[in-house]
């Protein structure tokens, strides 16, 4: 019904074009249709925000993780009562919609760094408003999200090592998705977020005696070492995730 079983000229070897195929079956202008979408004009175009085309436990195949408003079929807490003719209102402008439940999230914005999207209201950048198929209704999953924007952490063979956390896709075991009161909305302050994996580097690293963290100032650049004045925390062309073979020995010595 949807799919052609030798080839098509649509992608995913549609029957029709994405737009027009749910038509082939379901008549918008239908009485029935209009009651269930609680009389808001939808369009064939966005079946696919709510609706799961090959299967869910849900009814009317709406994808596994819905919005409560949805799920609840409270269109109304986010979209103004339809008129005839007039296309799909929100209730008003994101990211304030949004504050209207979110409550929490409006607060985070006095951090100190807060992600770009949160900062310019984009929450439709990363969240779908409707329905989805990943935890926290995010458009993709965890890193493949990150890396739309973030295209520098991108898999690259010419870099020997990975830091595991970005090798295994787990931005938010180091960064906050929101706000953070530290730099690159890091979870902790980097000494302690390094410290909750690497707890045998706290101290005397590389090498005993050497001034590492905030016990001990370096003389010779009178500041604490952090380990990223070494190692770079997503990935490197050398081991250990070094910035350079000799170069961070050579700012130094």
């Amino acid at each position: 019904a949807c799919h052609a079983p030798h080839g098509s000229s649509h992608p995913q070897a549609l029957q029709e074009e994405k737009d027009k195929l749910c038509e082939t079956c379901h008549d918008r202008t239908d009485g029935d249709f209009i009651a269930k979408h609680h009389g808001l004009e939808v369009s064939y175009k966005a079946c696919l925000g709510c609706h799961d085309p090959h299967g869910s436990t849900n009814p009317k195949l709406v994808m596994e993780i819905s919005h409560q408003p949805l799920s609840e079929g409270k269109c109304e807490e986010c979209h103004d009562k339809p008129k005839p003719g007039q296309p799909i209102r929100i209730r008003q402008p994101v990211p304030g919609l949004c504050y209207r439940c979110h409550k929490e999230k409006e607060k985070e914005l006095k951090e100190q760094n807060v992600h770009t999207p949160v900062r310019d209201g984009s929450c439709t950048e990363c969240h779908n408003p409707h329905a989805g198929r990943v935890a926290g209704l995010l458009m993709k999953p965890g890193a493949e999200l990150c890396i739309d924007c973030h295209t520098e952490n991108k898999s690259d063979p010419r870099y020997l090592t990975q830091h595991k956390p970005v090798r295994e896709g787990k931005c938010v075991q180091c960064h906050e998705a929101h706000t953070s009161p530290e730099k690159a909305q890091l979870t902790a302050p980097l000494l302690t977020l390094c410290g909750q994996c690497h707890k045998d580097k706290a101290v005397n690293h590389p090498v005993g005696g050497h001034p590492m963290g905030e016990i001990k100032i370096d003389d010779k650049v009178v500041k604490v070492l952090l380990c990223t004045d070494c190692h770079d925390p997503h990935r490197s062309r050398q081991k250990k995730l070094l910035k350079g073979e000799t170069w961070a020995c050579q700012q130094c010595h």
